[in-house]
């Protein structure tokens, strides 16, 4: 099965209009040799030369139904689906007419149907070839109508349609050198009428159009590409078809004017046609060699500003592990002899004092933070943040936490509860970064609700699918009765330096860090976390970690990052990458049933990036991405060795497998999707991956198809 060398580009408008071009050109000439035999004018009905073989009638109305078919189904939306069906309608009557006559000829039958129209005209029927439609027409219907039923059929190894189509116009060719060549073997079978040469060139043009009407596959889809396959089809695929075409023809009209014999035309003709030929293969070799030296040094360019990235990356690294210990330091001196004198030990303070010692105890602690935060996020970037995962008590943890917040909650006079399922399993963590996330969402709860509300820290595990996490995690959960986080903001708060919007938030402390060090430390132990808010209604932020599973960090080995189930078998981690959430929802609920674990990405740079760190066993994309288009991301995946095998299920409403499959998809499910056919499609095609120990990722721009 051939593929372009590149991804096939997007059909210009120009190259969308070829069918609409065909199918006007097709039932123009149907509808003249119809005219003419109404108005009895001969030079309509045999397309200018009246000594030619006249077009039937019912071979014109089939070529206008094909127009129909044609101008029918040349859309893929969904919006034109009715139109699709009338088309395949004007399609089965093509192939019918062309079946029916091939039935006549083949099995000796006389049903008379090519005569039904303008029989006075079309001479007697005893006569040696009366007017009836061509052997060759009626294949050609009937190869032309398949093709346009079997249009959208889509199959991973073979194209039909295609096939079927350059089937057409090889007999029209056929025919139009016969008429060129006067050769009638070419354009006639045995002592039956032959094929009208308007007959001929209405073929030709209808299969163009046919292959026109489906142009992101093949092979409209190579020719039109911009990639070196599709300049090299373009240069010399016409005058590989035309040159020697016109030159033979040259070379006999000159033969019968008795220039040359038929030794000296030969010469001549395969001369020429090997200068000219060779020209354009010259021509073409090299601008593809520039194209290539182009390439080289674009390529060079790349590694060289990769070179330095790293670089930069490495020293950024470097400087911050050094310095975090020299910038630690005096912040320490400076918060702890703060807090001794806002003790009073020394001595009692006056207001003024108190005021000013407070300030500088409070900034101490916001830059200590931020260089935290700075620091945690630089490790897990460069992938040097590790984690210790061992089995601990959650409600001490979280006991702990509430106990730390407690003084803040009591500042603001916001109520703080804690509420515990009872018996609760211990989790095997890493306990001092789940508290750091537990302390994060706390600090951030009482920091964005009112005085006098309420923050209530919960926990449970979760072991219904259908309450959007999988059975086996703890859940936990911080609610508030705060000023709540619109729809649209709900993503954007757990990247990098994001804060809510809104005039009470912009007056409080942060740096928009917690929330983004939060998300990554909670995928590195392969949990998820996620919220529930609508503005003036609070947030509800919940967090959800995996029972009896080593947790794996960035920087641990891939094989170390796949879950264990309880009986020591793996279970796969899936990134899914939709930017509808409710869409990326139902997926993850699907596969966290099955025992898959859930990643996710909302773009097509973060989707491809996930892929890169998290090396998973399975990918679901969606192909309707804002910004770029999901055979793109597709593309960039299968381009690059690290992620060119893991496999890649598309899950989307566009139906498109034929391209996508040429891209490497794995496999290609429409939505809306049943959750045994997901599931089962994922088991199949992770099933290798998950024998090599690899995490199984998910990949959808839509959040909630991946919650």
């Amino acid at each position: 099965m051939p593929t372009p060398e590149s991804p096939p580009d997007r059909p210009t408008r120009s190259v969308e209009l070829v069918p609409v071009a065909a199918s006007f050109a097709v039932a123009l000439i149907g509808l003249s040799v119809l005219v003419g035999y109404m108005l009895h004018i001969p030079a309509l009905k045999t397309g200018g030369n009246t000594s030619l073989v006249a077009m039937n009638p019912v071979t014109a109305l089939g070529f206008v139904l094909s127009a129909a078919a044609l101008w029918l189904g040349r859309r893929e939306d969904p919006q034109a689906r009715p139109y699709a069906r009338a088309a395949r309608f004007c399609a089965a009557l093509v192939a019918f007419i062309g079946l029916l006559k091939v039935c006549e000829y083949l099995f000796g039958w006389n049903t008379g149907f090519d005569r039904l129209l303008f029989e006075s005209q079309l001479g007697a029927v005893g006569a040696t070839l009366p007017n009836r439609i061509a052997p060759n027409t009626a294949l050609d219907f009937l190869i032309a109508g398949g093709a346009f039923l079997l249009l959208d059929v889509r199959d991973r190894r073979y194209r039909v349609a295609p096939l079927l189509t350059v089937s057409v116009m090889l007999i029209a060719v056929l025919a139009l050198v016969g008429y060129a060549y006067g050769t009638r073997a070419l354009y006639g079978v045995a002592s039956y009428i032959a094929m009208a040469r308007n007959t001929a060139v209405a073929f030709m043009i209808l299969s163009v159009g046919i292959l026109y009407a489906r142009p992101r596959r093949h092979p409209v889809a190579l020719v039109i590409s911009d990639g070196p396959g599709g300049v090299l089809a373009r240069r010399l695929l016409i005058p590989a078809l035309v040159v020697p075409l016109i030159f033979g023809w040259l070379e006999l009209r000159g033969q019968r004017a008795d220039l040359y014999d038929a030794a000296g035309g030969i010469a001549l003709l395969v001369t020429a046609s090997v200068a000219v030929l060779a020209t354009l293969i010259w021509w073409s070799a090299r601008s593809l060699d520039s194209a290539d030296a182009e390439r080289r040094r674009a390529e060079r360019t790349t590694e060289k500003a990769r070179e330095l990235a790293e670089a930069a990356s490495r020293a950024k690294s470097d400087f911050l592990a050094k310095m975090s210990h020299e910038l630690r330091t005096p912040l320490n001196s400076i918060i702890g002899f703060s807090e001794v004198l806002e003790d009073q030990a020394f001595g009692p303070l006056n207001e003024k004092q108190r005021r000013y010692v407070a300030n500088v105890l409070s900034s101490g602690r916001q830059l200590l933070q931020l260089i935290n935060d700075i620091l945690d996020l630089s490790k897990v970037e460069a992938g040097r943040m590790e984690i210790f995962p061992a089995e601990f008590d959650v409600v001490a943890v979280l006991e702990e936490c509430r106990h730390t917040v407690e003084p803040l909650a009591d500042r603001k006079r916001v109520a703080l509860e804690l509420t515990l399922e009872p018996a609760l399993p211990p989790l095997r963590a890493d306990r001092t970064r789940v508290k750091q996330v537990v302390l994060n969402l706390l600090s951030n709860a009482i920091k964005f609700t009112r005085e006098g509300g309420n923050v209530r820290l919960s926990a449970r595990r979760v072991a219904d699918p259908a309450a959007d996490a999988r059975a086996g995690w703890i859940e936990i959960a911080v609610a508030d009765s705060g000023i709540g986080i619109s729809r649209e903001d709900q993503e954007r708060i757990f990247a990098e330096f994001e804060q809510v919007d809104s005039a009470y938030a912009r007056g409080q402390e942060g740096t928009g860090l917690g929330l983004a060090v939060s998300r990554k430390l909670v995928e590195m132990h392969a949990g998820r976390i996620w919220v529930e808010s609508e503005p003036g209604r609070g947030s509800i932020f919940r967090v959800a970690l995996p029972l009896g599973t080593a947790a794996a960090g960035v920087a641990t080995p891939p094989d170390a990052r796949a879950g264990t189930a309880g009986d020591g078998r793996q279970q796969p981690l899936v990134l899914i990458v939709d930017d509808d959430s409710k869409s990326a929802d139902l997926i993850a609920h699907h596969l966290e049933a099955a025992g898959c674990r859930i990643a996710r990405a909302t773009g097509p740079e973060e989707a491809v990036r996930l892929t890169k760190e998290l090396a998973p066993a399975l990918i679901t994309l969606d192909i309707l991405l804002r910004g770029r288009d999901g055979l793109v991301v597709l593309a960039q995946l299968k381009a690059v060795a690290e992620t060119r095998e893991i496999p890649v299920i598309v899950v989307s409403v566009t139906e498109e497998q034929e391209l996508g499959f040429s891209l490497g998809a794995a496999e290609w499910l429409v939505k809306p999707v049943h959750g045994e056919t997901l599931v089962s499609a994922g088991r199949r095609l992770s099933h290798g991956a998950s024998a090599q120990r690899r995490p199984l990722a998910v990949l959808n721009d839509e959040p909630a198809a991946a919650s």
